[in-house]
């Protein structure tokens, strides 16, 4: 094929077909904007080569998503495009530019009663804003980097383990008045260490208990969107290898730990959710993942998780024999692509229904009442009778029994029931012990 005839080949993302002419020379100048600038600036520090995702990984080939992990935790630094959506695919987007007027000092000023003056990005500010931030293969090439160099419309920003830099730091000229204005405090100033090295570091420094540190990279990757539903954990594999690598006893479960099975099933969505998708994704018809997995949820789908309640005494789960020590026996790369295809787990512990066969369905607005602006729930009307309401519009399931504290469940979809998170000592006084499947 006449390469000059078809200039933009080249552009496209490496794949089985394409690999035999991503081994061939091509010239800088047919890549796009932002990767040209981004090779500026790493010749620039004096660094020949790097890796550009799109051009370096096979995109069909499993094997090299798997190890992506291991290129992210030993590279020299990661330079993250943090005002650009397409960084790889559009030509024209820039990644360096022209910032003048960040040069210039600055000066509060008073209009009427307020006060005027320039504000600056922190660095965790520019880390949830950005459109990084809603690309769900972003999140483990920042959370595995142990050095971060964050490119803005703005300003550069730099992040390690000993801490973080801005560039143009603004210049705040003192005004000669005796009017009283506030003290200028940059959120540059903002030194808090970022989530992305406090997994990192809690991976090497040995940390016995890393479930935290997951429970939070899960919250912000259910927000996230991909373009290929069926990538759901794919995406996170580098991550889970790298949590493997450093709690080698443990057991990967469709994106939740054996370790830490009573706390992985605790969580909840902020709202119920329904799957509305115009994606042509078989997946979105049928999802491979269990119900048991926050994986099943549609993208960006907002959900909590919480280590605040103890864990019961009667909770295990129960291994079925079939299920090696994964993380022990081979590699992490392996047991956590075992752990993608898991379908069901068997728990045991204090099981009952909801509500039980006398309660009586009753409307929100029925129970519910605002008090100072807070919503409060009554049953001064029927205090002995049992009773469940359901309000559609967030999900919410109330059960009253007889004279005692409501329990508030939530829906995760809109057809099934959920989590309570806040139940009374004695909800399951009464309950018997059993084994149980989830699907």
């Amino acid at each position: 094929m006449n390469r000059e005839l078809h200039p933009k080949l080249v552009l496209r993302r490496t794949g089985s077909e394409t690999l035999d002419r991503r081994r061939q020379p091509f010239p800088i100048s047919d890549l796009p904007t932002t990767v040209r600038d981004a090779l500026h600036i790493i010749h620039a520090i004096g660094i020949r080569y790097a890796w550009v995702d799109t051009l370096c990984i096979v995109q069909d080939e499993p094997k090299d998503v798997a190890t992506m992990h291991k290129v992210y935790s030993n590279a020299l630094f990661t330079l993250c495009s943090c005002a650009t959506t397409h960084a790889t695919t559009h030509a024209t987007t820039k990644l360096l530019d022209q910032r003048e007027a960040w040069t210039q000092r600055t000066e509060p000023c008073r209009l009427g009663g307020q006060w005027l003056m320039t504000s600056d990005m922190s660095l965790n500010e520019l880390r949830l804003r950005s459109p990084l931030a809603e690309r769900a293969w972003t999140l483990q090439e920042e959370r595995l980097s142990p050095r971060m160099l964050y490119v803005s419309s703005n300003r550069v920003y730099w992040s390690c383990a000993k801490g973080q830099e801005m560039e143009l730091k603004p210049i705040c000229r003192q005004k000669a008045t005796p009017t009283q204005r506030p003290v200028y405090a940059a959120s540059d100033h903002d030194t808090q260490m970022p989530l992305a090295q406090e997994f990192l570091l809690a991976c090497y420094s040995g940390t016995s208990d890393l479930h935290p540190y997951w429970a939070d990279i899960v919250k912000s990757y259910a927000l996230r969107d991909m373009t290929n539903l069926s990538d759901r954990l794919t995406a996170l594999s580098g991550l889970a290898a790298k949590y493997l690598s450093a709690s080698r006893l443990d057991e990967y479960l469709a994106g939740l730990w054996a370790n830490n099975m009573a706390e992985g099933l605790g969580w909840r969505v902020k709202q119920s959710v329904k799957i509305v998708s115009n994606r042509v994704d078989p997946v979105v018809v049928s999802p491979p993942w269990p119900s048991w997995s926050w994986a099943v949820l549609p993208l960006q789908t907002e959900i909590e998780m919480t280590d605040k309640s103890a864990r019961s005494s009667f909770f295990q789960r129960v291994e079925d024999g079939r299920n090696e020590n994964s993380g022990a026996r081979s590699s992490a790369e392996d047991a956590v692509k075992r752990g993608e295809h898991v379908k069901e787990i068997c728990v045991f512990g204090r099981m009952r229904t909801l509500w039980k066969p006398s309660s009586r369905s009753t409307d929100w607005s029925a129970v519910s009442v605002l008090v100072d602006g807070e919503e409060r729930f009554s049953f001064a009307i029927n205090p002995e009778q049992n009773m469940h309401t359901l309000e559609p519009e967030s999900g919410r399931i109330l059960v009253y029994e007889d004279r005692k504290r409501g329990v508030v469940s939530q829906v995760d979809f809109q057809r099934d029931v959920g989590v309570a998170w806040d139940v009374r000592e004695d909800y399951f006084a009464s309950a018997q012990c059993r084994a149980l499947i989830l699907l």
